[in-house]
């Protein structure tokens, strides 16, 4: 077998799925110093070629490398799952984007895999799909800001993604066993008009989802 063939077969053997990490992380960071080189050899006389070689390497460096900071070993923790730094990775991007529409696609693509197997890996690591998830997530966030301010349901809906009071109710309420109206009420959470013990009243200091979610409702 020529050399750029053997390399090509030891490139596409790094990314498949593995056991925790072992003597085998070496082995993988000298094919991806072997794929480098390589592209830089082939760099000036057949550009496509090395873009090729890079490809190769980048994709064995996020997939069969230890990342900084993500212990080896943690990346493995649940057999079939996201490994850490993917779960780590849609977690953040999904608490950053909760007021927004966040599609099962959109997320796998954060993470570089195919919408079927992110959720399936997801499931794994989880214990329950994407959707589910996010609904989770979107409860718990109206929540918090309940219990902070005495935001209408309406603007507090808008602002956790919700599409209206109606459907962050119906949610709610599947999810949490009584109404948003009722759980708020159960725990007293109440401010006067001005505000006062309120760490959000003034318009500058409130959630930026919620000026937003109050933008849209005076329209």
């Amino acid at each position: 077998m020529s050399a750029p063939a053997a390399l090509e077969t030891r490139a596409t053997d790094v990314m498949a799925p593995r056991p925790p990490w072992g003597t085998e992380g070496t082995v993988s960071k000298q094919l991806v110093v072997e794929l480098l080189n390589a592209g830089l050899e082939a760099l000036h006389t057949n550009p496509a070629v090395a873009k090729g070689y890079f490809s190769r390497a980048r994709s064995a460096m996020l997939d069969g490398l230890e990342l900084p900071g993500v212990d080896g070993n943690a990346r493995y923790s649940t057999a079939g799952g996201l490994v850490a730094w993917r779960a780590k990775r849609v977690e953040a991007y999904i608490e950053a984007n909760l007021a927004k529409h966040i599609s099962v696609r959109e997320l796998a693509a954060v993470v570089r895999l195919g919408p079927r197997h992110f959720q399936r890996a997801f499931r794994t690591s989880f214990g329950v799909g994407p959707h589910a998830y996010l609904m989770s997530r979107r409860i718990k966030r109206a929540q918090e800001i309940m219990l902070q301010m005495d935001a209408p349901l309406s603007q507090i809906a808008l602002a956790v993604g919700f599409s209206d009071q109606a459907h962050l109710t119906t949610r709610f309420r599947r999810q949490v066993g009584v109404t948003p109206a009722l759980w708020r009420r159960e725990r007293s959470v109440c401010f006067d008009a001005a505000g006062r013990g309120n760490p959000y009243a003034g318009s500058a200091n409130r959630p930026k989802a919620l000026q937003a979610a109050e933008g849209l409702s005076a329209h």
